[in-house]
């Protein structure tokens, strides 16, 4: 039962956070710049989405 938990807590923390990706760009391309510096350290630290540092360094240089 514990692991049945532990694996529906870790897929929706998985599945949740491609949306909460989509939600910080399209906060970010709003001009939201603490949007722009959290979802490149998603990127930096592969959080949800692919690591990126490139990507990560365009966004933190936008924040």
């Amino acid at each position: 039962m514990k692991k049945i938990v532990i694996a529906v807590a870790c897929a929706a923390v998985l599945f949740g956070a491609g949306d909460d990706a989509k939600r910080l760009q399209d906060a970010c391309d709003g001009g939201d710049t603490r949007s722009c510096y959290n979802l490149g350290f998603s990127y930096a630290s592969g959080e949800g989405i692919k690591q990126d540092y490139k990507k990560a360094s365009e966004l933190y240089s936008k924040a």
